[in-house]
Parts: structure tokens; C-alpha cells; sequence
């Protein structure tokens, strides 16, 4: 069951992996673009593949 937040992070990271390259977006730069902690991004998603995994289901 994904949170709100969750839903958040994926949809603005799929616009990020398509406009700059899976490779080159960072947790870093996720958490910075979306103005929330690093700590909060690994507490939704534990590393960057789950992350990509759950923008390619979306």
C-alpha cells in the first residue's frame, strides 16, 4: 500500500529518471528536489532500484 507521500516521491522521480538518465539521479538529488529528507526517502524506499522498480509499476 503506498502513501501519499510515496506517490509523491514516485512521480516526481520518474519525471527526474526520464528528463536526466536513471545513472545520473542521486538519492541526494531526490531528496533535495523534493525538499524532504534523506533519512524520509530511505524510510519509503531502502535503496534507488526499489525506487525504479516502483516508478516502472506506476
Amino acid at each position: 500500500m503506498n502513501t501519499e507521500l510515496q506517490q509523491r516521491i514516485i512521480k516526481q522521480v520518474t519525471r527526474m529518471f526520464l528528463c536526466n538518465g536513471i545513472k545520473s539521479v542521486t538519492m541526494d538529488m531526490i531528496a533535495s528536489q523534493l525538499g524532504i529528507s534523506k533519512r524520509t526517502l530511505y524510510e519509503n524506499f531502502k535503496e534507488k532500484n526499489e525506487l525504479l522498480l516502483a516508478c516502472l509499476e506506476s
